[in-house]
């Protein structure tokens, strides 16, 4: 959406910007208008559908699953999970979907049948260390590495555009004195739809680095992984 939104003022400008009149606008505007209906779509069905809801409600499905893979060894048990601030809502974690789903698939599981002697308690140390804290180690660190890349490029990238609007200014700024007998009159009009574009697009990667978090989660991941 926050790109869109910027390709939606380059077609808003771009007539202008290339002196398109009458009918030749036609394409042009219908192009602004399906970018703006696609915003509000998208918008209206990520809410109807209730999109970050269930990422919400998977990825904590997703983690009663992952932990049990290792408890499931030692019988199963209650994963017990508190939640705070804009979590709260889930209210008793018990009396979710999720972990009723994740309490139905630990049943079909079972109990191992085995005998918990001092060999099969060994094996299973190991399992929790290698299949559980190695691997979220391992993932902590490489999701740093890739959260790090992530936010530089975006920071780069919104920089470099904010740096490219001041240059189209300046050059606008100075263009009547530059180009007045070299027959670039609409040469202005191109310059105008850079100033608006540009700092659209810096605008739209800015927005999409924060609600990303992708600093956040770098930190997250970090301090996770030497934990």
């Amino acid at each position: 959406n926050y790109l869109l939104g910027a390709l939606a003022v380059f077609l808003a400008l771009v007539c202008v910007a290339l002196a398109i009149s009458n009918r030749e606008e036609t394409v042009w505007i219908v192009a602004e208008l399906v970018v703006i209906v696609g915003i509000l779509a998208l918008t209206y069905r990520g809410q109807k559908r209730n999109w970050h809801q269930r990422w919400i409600d998977y990825r904590t499905l997703a983690e009663y699953l992952r932990l049990s893979r290792c408890l499931v060894l030692l019988g199963g048990g209650n994963q017990q999970k508190s939640y705070e601030g804009h979590k709260g809502a889930y209210g008793n974690p018990s009396n979710t979907w999720m972990f009723w789903h994740y309490r139905a698939i630990e049943r079909a599981a079972g109990i191992p049948g085995v005998k918990f002697d001092t060999g099969y308690l060994t094996s299973c140390k190991e399992i929790w260390k290698e299949g559980l804290v190695q691997s979220q180690i391992d993932y902590h660190k490489s999701s740093l590495l890739r959260y790090v890349k992530m936010d530089e490029r975006l920071h780069k990238t919104g920089n470099f555009l904010f740096i490219a609007t001041l240059m189209v200014c300046i050059v606008h700024l100075v263009h009547p004195w530059l180009f007045h007998d070299s027959g670039f009159e609409n040469i202005g009009l191109k310059l105008t739809l850079l100033c608006a574009f540009l700092p659209a697009l810096g605008a739209a990667f800015a927005a999409i680095r924060n609600q990303s978090e992708v600093q956040r989660l770098a930190q997250r991941s970090k301090a996770m992984a030497e934990r």
